[in-house]
């Protein structure tokens, strides 16, 4: 059950750095509200490891039994597994909605250039014919 715990709380701490990078490059309401879900669901899960060392050996051998942690965090750590991956999601839809705004104007910024140079081309076009007239 230790080393349940002890993997969980290795797999919270890969977690919060890529938590805390979404957090910044995609500061949404909707992405602060899934942080604040997924970081109730880690602070459960801090209390219930706390609560796990604080237990005297005879009570970790009575609920390695009567508890396992399967049993025990199942639901818990589904759900911050669920958040997280949430978490995930609104960061990858930030990314593709910022990729598709910036698709959108360059094709804005290519439509302008091909105009600008039509443009000069003409003027280009008009400065050589009155520069030199034909005969």
């Amino acid at each position: 059950m230790l080393a349940s715990f002890c993997k969980g709380l290795s797999q919270i701490g890969d977690v919060l750095p890529r938590i805390e990078l979404s957090l910044t490059l995609y500061p949404s309401p909707r992405m602060k509200n899934a942080i604040a879900h997924l970081y109730a669901y880690l602070i459960k899960y801090f209390i219930m490891a706390k609560d796990f060392y604080e237990e005297g050996k005879i009570l970790h051998v009575l609920h390695s039994i009567t508890r396992p942690f399967e049993l025990r965090c199942k639901d818990l750590v589904s759900d911050i597994d669920r958040c997280s991956k949430n978490v995930t999601n609104l960061a990858v839809s930030g990314a593709q909605a910022e990729q598709r705004a910036m698709h959108l104007a360059m094709q804005g910024l290519v439509a302008r250039q091909a105009t600008s140079d039509a443009v000069l081309l003409e003027m280009k076009e008009l400065i050589i014919s009155t520069s030199h007239p034909q005969k």
